[in-house]
């Protein structure tokens, strides 16, 4: 152990790489830009609106809301309300975002008292009878004026700001809401006003931090989050999710590659989304375009039996791929579209009149692929994504998928290595290999994840495996078989399917073994005991910087493995050198050696008076297993 005493204005910590970064935190990130419509009501998403002459609706009592494309301050768009009537009592028309609230309880929240900058900017045209006032509601004080008034005319974009500590409601709560108020005079009124770019800024917010010891790519996929914010601690390396949790998260995380859903194979019925259907929603085909759904045999219109809002359409059909490609057009239009495109349910089949075996719908969903996916990479320039479940097989020995790679950017494999089966609720590890040579389209074995993945590194894969999370050996051979397979392109989310995804980014990342000490891989997979050649099984095994990863896929087997030199296990444990490790089935082992600094800093005092020097004792010592 070495002991250094500092005398504190000569400590440089940035120099040594311990810089802390600040940010300005948003808690209006997701709903500021006022530019999302998803329902297609006119209303940006995440504001409500409501007004003071009872409930009829609101263009009834001369307010028409609508998201304008021509009027914006930032983004593609701006909440726009049109005001008009000719006469009425006086009253009170209201625009609210509720910010900070028990159903939106953001993982950071900060401490008590803590100013909170508010900002809005707004732009009015000819408004008579109405006057605009700012307001924030905070804890139990409602209003706190941010503007008292906005001029009739702006001439322009005009920003209104404030500073607001956060309190507490008198039962301990945190409430924070945005309020645009427009007060009402008797008689006619008139006029526009937009509204954009609103926020709520946490100044000087510590952003989380941790380095990566290991090139595990983390992804997030659709599953849902407590909050956005649980995405920023560890941040992922690729998102697809909504729009409105994408557009909050690259707010802080700009470079990261995000992308939206989207279901090529299906209309829904709920009349829920109507802005991401690509055809319009069930009722408009059944009634417009009847011929687009696939039918059953008795001629009804086949539902997915899985998800029984969602029908099936006919993407075989010249109409149907060109109805997906004006939607697409229209969507580009109407959202700040992110980098990737993810296309659910490639290959969704149910026996129908139209194809009544698997084999007669790949041609379909070929055609579909050709026509589709270079549209939205050579005209929109964004990239595609596929889901094609668990079926890593369809991208190897020339099946079908194997064409496909050369359209598409990625490639998601959905309940590879464990799997989720709603049916019979319960977890299930893939099989290792089935007893053949050629792979069918439709194995999804960890071998032939294993073939996909590794045989095709130009493509992206990102790997979407089910966990029971209270099962921490089935974790283990999930992140292990990951660092077999792994490549530059490849991204791991693993979830809780079982709970209906609740908190699975949190649940997944904060375990150790994600952290686990690696460094990079040295080269590809190789067996250390077993064949590949006769599909009885295998040990698989592969080298890092600072360890080797051991995976037994098989169902049966057992593996003797001498350690070579003393490791530690996934638990921080030695392993000495010379130890015979027996690796049963479906386990995955980690051994590593590598530097583990620790760091304490002790100062002299924890008080001192202006131009008292205090001495800060740094120790720091290496735990690990190798030169630091």
């Amino acid at each position: 152990m070495r002991v250094v005493s500092l005398l504190i204005g000569t400590v440089l910590l940035s120099s040594l790489g311990w810089g802390q970064s600040h940010i300005s935190l948003d808690y209006a990130a997701d709903v500021g830009e006022c530019e999302v419509d998803i329902n297609q009501d006119g209303i940006a998403d995440g504001w409500i609106s409501y007004h003071s002459w009872g409930n009829q609706p609101i263009q009834d009592v001369g307010a028409i809301m609508s998201i304008s494309s021509s009027q914006r301050f930032r983004g593609i768009g701006s909440q726009q309300i049109t005001f008009h009537r000719a006469s009425g009592a006086a009253g009170q028309i209201i625009f609210q975002c509720n910010l900070l609230a028990m159903s939106r309880r953001p993982t950071y929240i900060p401490p008590e008292g803590t100013p909170l900058l508010f900002r809005v900017r707004i732009q009015t045209q000819n408004l008579q009878g109405i006057t605009p006032r700012v307001c924030v509601r905070m804890g139990d004080r409602y209003p706190i004026v941010i503007a008292s008034s906005v001029s009739a005319n702006t001439s322009g974009w005009q920003t209104f700001s404030g500073i607001v500590p956060l309190e507490r409601t008198s039962d301990g709560a945190f409430v924070v809401h945005f309020v645009v108020e427009f007060n009402c005079q008797e008689g006619p009124f008139s006029g526009t006003v937009w509204i954009d770019a609103v926020e709520c800024l946490w100044m000087q917010f510590s952003a989380p931090q941790r380095a990566r010891p290991n090139p595990l790519s983390i992804a997030h996929h659709i599953a849902p989050v407590n909050h956005w914010m649980d995405l920023l601690a560890p941040p992922p390396d690729l998102l697809i999710t909504n729009i409105a949790t994408v557009m909050a998260v690259k707010k802080h995380l700009t470079n990261l590659p995000g992308g939206i859903y989207l279901d090529p194979a299906s209309t829904r019925a709920d009349g829920l989304y109507p802005l991401m259907d690509l055809y319009g929603g069930y009722q408009w085909v059944l009634q417009n375009r009847p011929s687009w759904l696939l039918r059953d045999a008795s001629g009804q219109p086949l539902r997915n039996p899985g998800y029984p809002y969602l029908y099936l359409v006919d993407i075989g059909l010249p109409a149907v791929r060109q109805q997906a490609i004006h939607h697409l057009e229209y969507l580009n239009q109407k959202l700040p579209l992110p980098e990737w495109l993810f296309l659910d349910g490639i290959m969704a089949w149910w026996p129908s009149v139209q194809y009544p075996t698997m084999d007669s719908a790949f041609p379909a969903w070929t055609g579909y692929l050709q026509e589709i996916c270079p549209y939205i990479r050579n005209t929109l320039r964004r990239k595609v994504i596929i889901n094609l479940g668990s079926w890593a097989g369809n991208f190897v020995d020339n099946n079908p998928g194997v064409g496909w790679l050369s359209l598409v950017d990625g490639v998601m494999l959905e309940h590879v290595v464990v799997a989720y089966s709603r049916n019979a609720p319960n977890y299930r590890y893939q099989p290792y290999r089935h007893n053949r040579q050629t792979l069918a389209r439709t194995d999804g074995s960890w071998w032939a994840t294993l073939r996909a993945v590794t045989e095709n590194r130009n493509t992206t894969w990102l790997l979407v495996v089910m966990w029971d999370n209270t099962n921490i050996q089935m974790f283990r051979y999930i992140l292990a078989s990951y660092f077999i397979f792994q490549h530059q392109k490849t991204y791991l989310m693993v979830e809780d399917r079982g709970r209906l995804g609740n908190d699975t980014y949190r649940n997944w990342v904060s375990r150790p073994e994600v952290w686990v000490p690696l460094g990079q891989a040295t080269g590809s997979w190789y067996i250390v005991a077993g064949t590949v050649a006769d599909n009885s099984g295998a040990l698989f095994a592969r080298n890092y910087q600072y360890g080797t990863v051991l995976v037994n896929p098989t169902e049966e087997r057992t593996y003797s493995y001498r350690v070579p030199r003393a490791y530690k296990n996934w638990d921080g444990n030695l392993v000495a050198e010379g130890t015979v490790l027996q690796i049963g089935p479906k386990t995955g082992v980690v051994l590593y050696a590598a530097p583990e600094i620790t760091l304490t800093i002790t100062p002299s005092s924890i008080t001192a008076l202006p131009g008292e020097t205090v001495t800060l004792t740094v120790e720091y010592r290496n735990q690990g297993l190798s030169d630091a």
